[in-house]
């Protein structure tokens, strides 16, 4: 196994994405696809087990994604799996997003709230950050019942606006120890 010699060239997997125009598609398959793995510890686990042929994991691969994946996703995923790195996967679409975020000018946040949210309510919050910011805005949303009510949004540039429940009662719990 190449385990310890095995680079990531992330500016590269950029810039072909660039040049065939897709850098927008592939941020999001990158970031989909490590968001399904967050939330799917069984198939991380069996994505990441040296024991599995990449072989096997490749073609499982192929079967699982939609159709209209491109190439570009492929062949990335591909070489980490051909190199035993699949644990770069979440890295790799981090960094992928924010040179997306720093070369188009964007602001990328995740969203999570205790319930889906109205398409309404999405469309008011991505208005109100993207008059904010002064610049393209793209939201992803996830569930998280441990916030108990509100929503938190955390920005790839490491900004967090938290207003949720379960925050302001930390907050609280802060105060009355204190």
């Amino acid at each position: 196994m190449l385990r310890g010699r095995f680079e990531l060239n992330f500016e590269q997997i950029y810039l072909d994405a660039k040049a065939d125009k897709i850098e927008g598609q592939l941020e999001d398959e990158l970031a989909s696809f490590a968001d399904l793995l967050a939330q799917h510890y069984d198939f991380k686990l069996f994505l990441e087990d040296p024991r599995i042929a990449a072989d096997y994991k490749k073609k499982c691969l192929i079967d699982l994604c939609p159709k209209n994946m491109t190439r570009n996703f492929f062949s990335v995923i591909n070489g980490l799996i051909d190199n035993g790195r699949e644990e770069l996967i979440n890295e790799l679409a981090k960094t992928f997003t924010k040179q997306l975020a720093k070369d188009k000018k964007m602001v990328f946040g995740l969203v999570t709230s205790v319930c889906q949210l109205p398409v309404a309510v999405k469309k008011k919050l991505e208005q109100d950050i993207k008059n904010w910011k002064a610049c393209p805005v793209v939201l992803r949303y996830r569930l998280d019942s441990e916030l108990l009510g509100g929503l938190c949004i955390k920005f790839i540039d490491g900004m967090v606006l938290d207003i949720s429940l379960k925050h302001k009662l930390n907050n609280l719990k802060e105060v009355i120890l204190a």
